[in-house]
Order: structure tokens, then sequence, then C-alpha cells
């Protein structure tokens, strides 16, 4: 498993990841390592539990919106995100969040 981001929002802690295909120290064989399955989850009384698998494609919006929002919304943090400025301003504008996307999921 491997966690991209931590949301705290309130009193709650949300987690934004995902597992890979057979994972292995420093694996060489061909699809070792590979990201398989994405997810959002909630950490409750410190265990990762109420995982919903999401799309690849929104994994990485997600990451790449978090990124953007970590940099301040930077002009140029959002140039050098590859996604649209229109798409990122909407979900700022939207209250996009990891909770949001693991609640609509």
């Amino acid at each position: 498993m491997m966690l991209n981001f931590v949301e705290a929002i309130e009193d709650e802690i949300y987690l934004l990841g995902y597992f890979r295909k057979n994972p292995t120290l420093f694996g060489r064989q061909k699809g070792i390592g590979v990201a398989e399955k994405f997810f959002v989850a909630r950490l409750t009384d410190d265990e990762i539990c109420d995982i919903r698998y999401i799309s690849e494609s929104d994994h990485r919006f997600c990451e790449d919106y978090k990124r953007v929002e970590m940099s301040g919304f930077t002009e140029d943090s959002v140039r050098l995100s590859g996604v649209s400025e229109e798409k990122l301003i909407a979900a700022k504008n939207s209250g996009f969040s990891i909770a949001r996307m693991w609640k609509n999921t």
C-alpha cells in the first residue's frame, strides 16, 4: 500500500493512495510493484477503514489537485500540473477534497 496524501477535516482523516501489484523490494520482474488499485479511505481509531476504490484517472487528478493546492494555486503550479486551469478552478470552487471524493464514491 502506498499513501499519496493525508487530509484532515475537522476530526476525520482521509487518505489517497494505491495498492501495488505483488510488491517486492527492488522487484525486477515485469509488472512487479506497479500500481494496481487506487483508493480513498478513512482513518478511524488508528485503522484504515471504509476503503473505496476509484479510477486511475480520478486518482491522478486528485494528486495533481492536491499538489497545486499545497503550492497555493500559483500560476506556475497550475501550469506545471498538466491539468487545465478551468478544471482546477472549478474543482476549487466546488470544494474539492479527498473527503468529498470519499463521500461521493
